[in-house]
């Protein structure tokens, strides 16, 4: 399976709707057959079909029945019951924007014994943890691969050290310069203003028009904001028209290589040549496509058809 099919997986797993009384589900099965319930209406509305069957067989093929979370369910529930009305929700239902707290319903390690800092294979040979996931990290070092066990806790603003930083399903790893994988450290999330700065090793406030800022890479500053490399300060997003370098425009804008201007994003099935230029971020066979097009994929496999 490709790696974007997996973070659809690990975060739809644990996704579902309440039950018609409220109550949260108390064992895996009950939990597939709710989550399959509350996309029937998006098969329906791919044109696929919506009985759940095949949704719930999916699912139960791969959720481990000895690994369901019931509290992290119970917030996972109530995310998704709230996204649920918006008329974008079969579009974004696997983001972890809609529903952060899903991909812990079924965490990904768990049962194995191996404490963090343990050499290990694969995930399910760590153990849990009551401080957060824990993940069989990898590190190349001197023309080979260490794998050990880590926890990895939600971070704040001070906390070190930070390990990476959580920008929705992408998670980006500090591991320049590392010799070894730490037993346990923090994941610094966008969600929550933050990010991992590698030169302090702490979870930082993401600057905002005004503040300092250096470095190269995304979320130096807020949105509005780009890191302005000359003055090392946030400034604002430029409007359409004005002069550009990359991506420094306002949201609804992209920056023309040609003209070097920020230029109106295009509609969706306007011609395209780089997913930058559409309003929706996503270039599909040389046409702006639609918010969530990317991922059809994901709905063949919970709808089949």
């Amino acid at each position: 399976m490709s790696r974007p099919f997996l973070f659809a997986l690990a975060l739809v797993l644990g996704c579902s709707s309440n039950s018609s009384n409220g109550s949260v589900a108390g064992d895996r099965d009950s939990f597939i057959a709710q989550l399959c319930q509350q996309y029937m209406p998006c098969c329906a509305k791919a044109g696929k079909p919506a009985d759940g069957a095949q949704c719930r067989a999916f699912y139960g093929a791969f959720a481990a029945s000895n690994n369901y979370d019931p509290a992290a369910g119970s917030a996972c529930l109530s995310e998704v019951k709230a996204a649920a009305a918006s008329p974008t929700f079969c579009d974004n239902a696997t983001s972890t924007n809609v529903s952060p707290s899903c991909g812990k319903v079924f965490p990904a390690s768990g049962g194995g014994s191996k404490k963090p800092g343990e050499t290990c294979a694969q995930d399910n040979e760590c153990a849990s943890s009551t401080e957060g996931p824990v993940e069989c990290r990898s590190l190349f070092k001197d023309g080979a691969t260490i794998k050990k066990c880590q926890v990895q806790i939600a971070g704040k603003a001070g906390d070190t050290p930070c390990l990476g930083t959580v920008d929705g399903n992408i998670t980006s790893y500090n591991s320049s310069g590392d010799t070894d994988i730490l037993p346990r450290g923090y994941l610094c999330n966008v969600k929550d203003g933050l990010r991992c700065d590698s030169t302090t090793d702490k979870c930082v406030a993401i600057a905002k028009v005004g503040e300092p800022c250096e470095g190269f890479g995304s979320n130096l500053c807020t949105d509005d904001a780009f890191c302005d490399t000359t003055q090392k300060k946030c400034v604002a997003r430029k409007a359409v028209g004005e002069m550009c370098t990359s991506d420094q425009c306002v949201e609804g804008a992209y920056c023309n290589t040609t003209t070097r201007l920020c230029t109106a994003s295009l509609a969706v099935g306007a011609a395209c040549k780089s997913s930058s230029e559409c309003i929706t971020r996503s270039c599909v066979n040389g046409a702006c496509a639609k918010s969530g097009s990317g991922t059809d994929f994901t709905t063949a496999f919970l709808c089949g058809g």
